[in-house]
């Protein structure tokens, strides 16, 4: 393999294209020199030949992330003795020389149903990233002030996320991610259903969450529990419940349930936020997702191919939902012209979207059928089929 080192100049160039600040250039550059020093000793290794050359730019900047580090806990007036220590520098550029080829080289990979390519995963990525360029001016980070856009924000992201996932070949651990994003886009049904009623509510509870896990001074936390303890004992509730009334107590204070319909609900997320939303539907994808997160069997012993299509169907059927939302939250507080342009978009991909959604399930429906016909022949019935 061909080694390229950049000199010197083109070093220091770089660094600065970079916007790379708090580093002594010329000590870095020592490092990169000696740690080029190391991979082209250790590429005359038969197992680099099918490699054509290396990247120095992604190798200058594992030295960026090694001497920083190092450095930043440092003093600064022990710092210029250290830097004359050249056995560390040796050991700089073992470690830079390492990481860079494991990581370049010999990383390893996950088998793999998709890229980023295939329109199952390009065409969304293409939504929510239009999702999260708009969503950037329009959340607040401020329960008081955006709450349901901050929750959105946080809902795209999660959607992003595990789409990323299938990509890079982690198919459970998208599924796990879905289950917060389904927790999230519940909570985002009912405070789109029930308003600054249920908004308020909501902001509360944030409060007493951070005093439960103790964001205030004693005095104003003191203050708090008053509170909630107050509302816990009118509604006959014990101590031994506090945490559930602290993440879901906000359901019970939306003023236009009805008493029958607030009385049928629980403190936790399927009997009480999911069944209030309206989306008891996806429970059962919800338990599967929670045996994940809980490492059972189910986590290790998994079919990769049967949660690339759960995620892929899940996550869409989500986006839907989200995405109808959105739209009316973007009628309300975005430009006249804004508008005609999210239309827009939004007349070309929503079918497309749409039928790659049914293709989805047909192809999931498809896998799944020749799954249970393995199983049924499979003299070992009681095992997964491979």
């Amino acid at each position: 393999m061909r080694i390229i080192e950049l000199s010197k100049s083109q070093f220091h160039s770089f660094l600065k294209r970079a916007k790379v600040v708090g580093i002594d250039e010329d000590y870095a550059y020592d490092v990169y020199h000696l740690s080029c020093d190391i991979i082209r000793d250790a590429t005359q290794a038969d197992v680099f030949g099918k490699y054509e050359t290396n990247n120095p730019v992604d190798q200058m900047f594992y030295v960026v992330g090694e001497v920083q580090f190092y450095f930043r806990n440092i003093p600064l007036e022990r710092r210029e003795s250290v830097k004359k220590d050249d056995d560390l520098k040796q050991n700089f550029a073992i470690m830079v020389a390492d990481k860079y080829l494991s990581l370049s080289f010999f990383k390893y990979s996950e088998k793999r149903f998709s890229n980023k390519y295939l329109p199952q995963i390009s065409t969304i990525q293409v939504y929510l990233n239009f999702f999260l360029n708009t969503l950037q001016s329009l959340s607040k980070n401020n329960p008081r002030v955006s709450l349901v856009l901050d929750i959105f924000n946080k809902s795209v992201k999660l959607a992003s996320t595990s789409i990323s996932l299938l990509v890079e070949g982690h198919e459970s651990e998208a599924f796990s991610g879905w289950r917060t994003l389904h927790e999230c886009e519940c909570i985002l049904l009912i405070l789109d259903k029930y308003g600054d009623d249920a908004v308020d509510a909501y902001n509360r509870h944030i409060l007493y969450g951070q005093a439960y896990r103790n964001f205030y001074d004693k005095e104003t936390t003191d203050k708090i529990f008053v509170d909630i303890k107050k509302q816990m004992k009118d509604l006959g509730l014990k101590s031994k419940d506090m945490k559930k009334w602290i993440e879901y107590g906000w359901i019970k204070e939306i003023n236009a349930l009805p008493d029958e319909e607030r009385e049928s609900l629980h403190l936790n997320f399927r009997d009480g936020v999911e069944k209030l939303s309206g989306l008891e539907e996806c429970s059962k994808d919800y338990d599967l997702s929670s045996e994940l997160i809980h490492s059972t069997p189910t986590l290790i012993y998994k079919d990769d191919l049967f949660f690339y299509f759960k995620t892929l169907t899940c996550v869409y059927s989500t986006f839907f939902r989200l995405e109808e939302m959105f739209y009316r939250l973007y009628q309300k507080s975005a430009t006249p012209e804004a508008i005609k342009s999210y239309e827009a978009m939004r007349k070309v991909y929503i079918p497309i979207l749409q039928f790659t959604h049914e293709t989805n399930i047909k192809d999931f429906n498809e896998y799944n059928q020749n799954r249970a016909r393995v199983r049924k022949n499979s003299p070992n019935k009681g095992e997964e089929s491979k």
